[in-house]
């Protein structure tokens, strides 16, 4: 009942050559031409929907039929029945979301920023808790990337975070800055807190090595010079807490060099 799509979507070709050939069938069973004739225009197959939108994507077709170009998206759908109401919120959805791999690429380089994410997971189908997460997860990837995924910024920036992570480290191991002091800079420049622990663990370690290093070397001079005896060096050894058979060992060394100087 809509003689302008019909005529448009070319259904009454070839009706004049089936009248024709079929006007005795046609008569026989008491049917008018102009029904047959809407029965044969109805006839037809029809584009899906999908293959409607992918023409549309394509350029093939317009969304909205025109004099110019009558085999238009919206001309497909009122042939296919579908809805009025439901028309327009189809064909909004027809169109591809961004993949995941675009979405945390765009956020990368800038294209998409922190608040763009969550729309775009959710395009993807995520609910907006999942969504959120993803978010989550994306910022931080993109703040520290893979390897595989660095580009030469990446990798050049990264050097130059553990260079100044270098540069901190060695202030706090002079003792140019205090524990919080450190903790706050690291904390600025990206790393966790259980990285944050670490680092100023192994500095702590290595400075309180070397004391204990200083120290051992002053108990060495002494014993091996006479200047202490052997109680009052294992005395001051043990004040040091070595494992038992660190002290044996370093006794055993110094005893040695000890009789030589008698």
């Amino acid at each position: 009942y809509t003689p302008e799509i019909a005529e448009a979507f070319g259904q009454y070709e070839g009706l004049d050559m089936v009248l024709e050939q079929a006007a005795a069938d046609i008569k026989a069973i008491g049917m008018s031409k102009e029904t047959f004739g809407k029965l044969w225009a109805s006839h037809w197959l029809l584009p899906s929907v999908g293959q409607g939108f992918e023409m549309m994507q394509r350029g093939v077709i317009p969304t909205e039929s025109t004099a110019a170009e009558p085999l238009g998206l919206d001309r497909l759908m009122t042939a296919l029945d579908i809805m009025p109401a439901w028309r327009d919120k189809l064909t909004a959805i027809s169109y591809h979301p961004y993949t995941r791999v675009d979405v945390r690429r765009m956020h990368k380089i800038g294209t998409l920023d922190d608040a763009d994410l969550v729309k775009a997971y959710m395009d993807l189908g995520f609910d907006r808790e999942k969504a959120e997460k993803m978010r989550d997860f994306t910022i931080q990837y993109n703040f520290r990337p893979p390897e595989i995924d660095r580009t030469e910024e990446d990798t050049e920036r990264a050097k130059q975070k553990d260079l100044t992570k270098a540069d901190v480290l060695n202030g706090y191991y002079d003792g140019l800055l205090t524990p919080d002091e450190t903790a706050e800079v690291l904390d600025r420049l990206g790393y966790s807190e259980a990285e944050i622990v670490y680092y100023k663990s192994r500095v702590d370690f290595e400075r309180d090595t070397e004391e204990v290093d200083t120290q051992i070397n002053e108990y060495h001079d002494l014993y091996v010079f006479h200047i202490i005896d052997f109680n009052e060096a294992q005395d001051k050894i043990g004040e040091l807490n070595l494992p038992a058979e660190r002290a044996e060992r370093l006794f055993r060394k110094w005893d040695i060099e000890r009789r030589a100087r008698a």
